[in-house]
C-alpha cells in the first residue's frame, strides 16, 4: 500500500525546482498535533452494554445463575376453616452457567522507536498504541456481539443468546428444546418491516414474556427501511431557539414505547429486542479492563518491551423468554 507523505515540490503554495528542495531541507512542515482514525465505527449495542456492564466476584471458571422454573409452592383457596391440603417439596430450580472469555491487547514497544522519538516527537507512538488497543478492543467486541460461534473461548453473540433453539440448541449449558421457558421468540416476518408488523410483534414478545423488550436494534439499511414508514405521518415542528429550523426525521423510533435503533455492526434483515433487565455483559472484577505493565523482552533477546491489556467477561441472557428477534425481514434499504 502506497502513502504519500507530501505534496510533490511545485504544487500549490510549494515552490519546483532547486528552491523547492532546497526549502524542505530547511524547514520543518506543519503537522497536526493528533492521529485521526479512519477505521472505527460507533456500536450503539456494544457501547450500551460495556457502559453498564456488571461486575462480579468469585472464581473465573464460569458465571452460574440459578434458574427457577416451576412453580415451588402451590397455592390454594380456602373457606372460614382456613384447612389446606397437606403441602409437599417442589424442585424448582436449576442452573446455568457461561464460561469467561478472555480479551488481551499485547501492546509492542522497540527500545529504538523510544531512542528516536525522545526529543523530536509529534505523537508518542506509545500512547497511539495504547489509544487503538482501547478503540480495537471496542471494534472486536462490537463486532463479535453480532456474530455467532460455537468457540467458547470468545465471546458469545447477541444472536446467539436471543434465540428458540434454531440456531443455538443449548444456552448456558441448558437444552432449549425441553425447556420451553429458555427459548426466545423468533418471529418470521417475509415481508418489509412497518410500525404494525413491529407493533404486532412487540406485543407478542410481551404477551409470550410478560414483560416488554427495552429497545430493538437493527442494521442500517433495515432501520431505514422502517423509518420510511414513519415519514407519511410526520409532523414538523419548529425548533424554539430558531423558528425558521424544523426538526425533521427521528433518531429513534418509537413504537409501543420501545424506541428502535441501528447499529452499524448489525446483520440486516433482521430486529433483535433485548431486555436489559436480563440482557448484559459481566465483567470480572479482577479483570476489568487491566493492564500488566511493560515488561522487558531480553529473555527472548530482544530489547523491547511489551504490555498487555486484559479484560475477563461475558455475554449472559439469564432470561431468553423476555427477548425476541425478527428475521427474513425484505428489501431493505439500499444506502
Amino acid at each position: 500500500m502506497a502513502f504519500g507523505s507530501v505534496l510533490t515540490l511545485g504544487q500549490a503554495y510549494t515552490p519546483g525546482g532547486l528552491t523547492g528542495q532546497q526549502l524542505a531541507y530547511l524547514t520543518r512542515r506543519s503537522v497536526l498535533g493528533e492521529a485521526y482514525s479512519q477505521l472505527f465505527t460507533a456500536g450503539p449495542l456494544g457501547v450500551g452494554l460495556m457502559s453498564n456492564a456488571v461486575e462480579e466476584t468469585g472464581g473465573i471458571d464460569n458465571i452460574t445463575v440459578n434458574l427457577q422454573y416451576q412453580q415451588m409452592t402451590q397455592p390454594v383457596f380456602g373457606d372460614f376453616t382456613g384447612t389446606f391440603p397437606a403441602p409437599s417439596p417442589i424442585v424448582g430450580i436449576q442452573p446455568a452457567s457461561f464460561a469467561y472469555t478472555m480479551l488481551m491487547v499485547p501492546i509492542p514497544v522497540y527500545l529504538g522507536e523510544l531512542l528516536l522519538q525522545e526529543d523530536q516527537k509529534i505523537q508518542d507512538i506509545v500512547d497511539l498504541r495504547m489509544t487503538d488497543a482501547g478503540a480495537s478492543a471496542r471494534d472486536l467486541i462490537n463486532t463479535q456481539l453480532w456474530s455467532n460461534t460455537t468457540n467458547i473461548n470468545t465471546l458469545m453473540g447477541i444472536g446467539w443468546a436471543i434465540d428458540d433453539g434454531t440456531n443455538n440448541a443449548n444456552w448456558g449449558n441448558v437444552p432449549r428444546a425441553t425447556n420451553p421457558w429458555w427459548q426466545s421468540k423468533r418471529y418470521n416476518v417475509n415481508a418489509a418491516l412497518t410500525r404494525s408488523l413491529a407493533f404486532l410483534y412487540i406485543t407478542g414478545t410481551t404477551k409470550y414474556s410478560g414483560e416488554k423488550p427495552s429497545i430493538g436494534v437493527a442494521g442500517p439499511a433495515t432501520w431505514a427501511q422502517l423509518g420510511q414508514d414513519f415519514f407519511s405521518g410526520e409532523r414538523f415542528v419548529p425548533n424554539t431557539e430558531a423558528t425558521d429550523q424544523y426538526m425533521s426525521a427521528f433518531s429513534a423510533y418509537d413504537i409501543a414505547g420501545v424506541p428502535h435503533f441501528m447499529d452499524p455492526y448489525a446483520p440486516e434483515g433482521f430486529v433483535y429486542y433485548p431486555n436489559f433487565e436480563y440482557f448484559a455483559l459481566r465483567i470480572h472484577q479482577r479483570v476489568n479492563w487491566e493492564f500488566m505493565e511493560f515488561q522487558s523482552m531480553i529473555p527472548a533477546f530482544q530489547v523491547n518491551y511489551t504490555g498487555v491489556v486484559l479484560l475477563l467477561f461475558q455475554l449472559t441472557l439469564t432470561k431468553p423468554k423476555s427477548c425476541s428477534v425478527l428475521y427474513n425481514i425484505t428489501g431493505t434499504a439500499s444506502l
